[in-house]
């Protein structure tokens, strides 16, 4: 009865979850923006095709290219030279005199930001050094409570060349950050000092400063002395940067060979997970599931971009088929107490049982 009844909770337990799942997955699906978003399914695949095919067609031509790629990292220099798409802005570090400066190129948007503390209601001064090729070259400061892509609150201002020529031109800028950097702690949304070329011109930009009311520095290595330390970027088009597709950014990568040595360690991944899951393993039950929806992603994205996120499918590749523990080892450890005792008793004898009566 107790065995019946234990069958019966977890098939209601199971039902029960299925269509708490289905009503959450209706409810999404009937979402308006998940509505607008199946409605581009065909225009985004469309684009995504188109880019697969000028990443393939960006490479060197020949049997090594094919069988080796084109190399780890080389996609986003490569698609600025070669490709049909938008380019993207470059950005360098040069020196002169001694001096580092920041020159921020032309292309698709791209901030050069860091996170910095601000407090709602006040007047902040950005005071910057400029120049430009171009009269018409400017740069755009914002500050925008923003955590990775997408920003909330924002307010910007642009400082723009009088005149072009090598010669640096001090700028200053004001900006009132309103409700920016308001909440308490647990909602306040971090805040990013960011510069975009707003031009159609190269632009040059040293001595970033960012002033509180009172002449308090903010901004840190304005002056980038120090390189790019604590300042990072972010876009607003990703496809000059990574392939939208892991097999063949793989393929651009390391070629044939190595698509192909990816394949094989998947498909060995996913059989003996399969396998471990079958025979009742939660642990490789959750890896298959996650190393599942990793490549159904990775059909349309790439998931590897950073070392981090390759060591991390890599791990996950393994995690499910973790060698169990011997079966010697388990039978030794389940035996009963007096088997165990008596083969201990054996031992001491040399192997051999005394009979009955006799003291050891």
């Amino acid at each position: 009865m107790l065995r019946h009844g234990g069958e019966h909770r977890i098939v209601v337990l199971t039902a029960m979850q299925t269509g708490i799942f289905a009503a959450k997955f209706l409810r999404i699906c009937s979402a308006a923006n998940t509505q607008e978003r199946l409605s581009r399914v065909a225009t985004d695949l469309a684009v995504r095709q188109a880019h697969w095919a000028d990443a393939l067609a960006m490479r060197d031509p020949g049997l090594i290219t094919d069988l080796l790629g084109m190399g780890i990292g080389r996609f986003p220099d490569t698609h600025y030279w070669r490709s049909s798409e938008a380019r993207a802005t470059s950005y360098r570090l040069l020196s002169e005199q001694g001096n580092r400066f920041l020159r921020l190129g032309t292309g698709t948007a791209m901030y050069t930001e860091q996170f910095v503390t601000i407090e709602p209601g006040l007047q902040y001064v950005v005071q910057l050094d400029l120049r430009s090729p171009q009269a018409d070259g400017g740069v755009a400061v914002s500050l925008c409570e923003k955590w990775l892509l997408t920003s909330g609150r924002c307010v910007a201002a642009t400082a723009t060349a009088a005149q072009g020529g090598s010669e640096w031109q001090r700028h200053e800028l004001r900006l009132a950050s309103g409700e920016i950097g308001s909440g308490s702690w647990p909602t306040r949304r971090p805040v990013k000092l960011s510069l975009h070329n707003a031009s159609a011109s190269r632009v040059e930009i040293d001595n970033l400063r960012l002033l509180t009311p009172d002449g308090q520095q903010l901004a840190t290595n304005g002056d980038f002395s120090s390189g790019l330390d604590r300042w990072f970027f972010t876009v607003d088009l990703d496809l000059p940067w990574h392939v939208w597709s892991m097999p063949v950014a793989i393929v651009f990568d390391l070629g044939w060979l190595g698509l192909t040595a990816f394949a094989a360690l998947f498909a060995l991944a996913l059989t003996r997970t399969l396998r471990r899951a079958l025979g009742g393993g939660p642990l490789a039950g959750a890896a298959l599931a996650a190393l599942t929806g990793v490549l159904v992603i990775a059909t349309v994205d790439t998931v590897i971009d950073t070392p981090r996120f390759l060591l991390l499918l890599l791990l996950l590749t393994c995690i499910g088929w973790a060698p169990r523990k011997p079966r010697r080892q388990l039978r030794r450890s389940n035996r009963s107490p007096t088997r165990a005792s008596s083969s201990d008793s054996a031992a001491t004898s040399g192997g051999r049982v005394p009979p009955l009566g006799t003291s050891l």
